[in-house]
């Protein structure tokens, strides 16, 4: 299965290559993204772009597919990014049901790994008693890192 790969494009470069060639150049759009298929393709990536002037129109949300994604990337990579912002979305209950122990679990691993957010996130936790036993100390702790 190929490699699939989205390059998203924002407002206003559609006008590439047409507005002012002087200051911004005279390459298109078009012809960045033909170069990037055909890069993409020699590498055995399918590339698909999309450009809008509309940035709500880029990325819908959809929760339960970030979810997945985050799910993912934890399982495969182990990365402190990826618990942080999974242990975030259990904390929330978005994409899945909120569950407070699991954020509390994906945050202390990605604390571990010297993520200063997801220790925010736990000590924010631990003063509230959310999912853990209320502790000021532990909280303190956590804050300090």
């Amino acid at each position: 299965m190929a490699k699939k790969i989205l390059l998203l494009n924002g407002p206003n470069l559609n006008m590439l290559g047409k507005r002012d060639p002087n200051l911004y150049g005279d390459i298109t759009l078009k012809d960045v993204e033909e170069t990037c298929k055909k890069l993409a393709k020699q590498n055995g990536i399918q590339l698909e772009s999309k450009q809008t002037n509309y940035e709500g129109e880029l990325v819908a949300q959809d929760y339960t597919e970030a979810f997945g994604y985050f799910k993912s990337a934890v399982l495969q990579f182990e990365s402190a990014d990826a618990q942080t912002s999974l242990g975030n979305m259990y904390h929330n209950g978005e994409g899945c049901n909120q569950n407070f122990s699991e954020a509390n679990e994906l945050w202390k691993s990605a604390s571990e790994q010297g993520s200063s957010a997801a220790s925010h996130n736990l000590a924010s936790s631990y003063l509230e008693g959310q999912g853990v036993e209320k502790s000021t100390a532990k909280a303190v702790k956590f804050f300090d890192k």
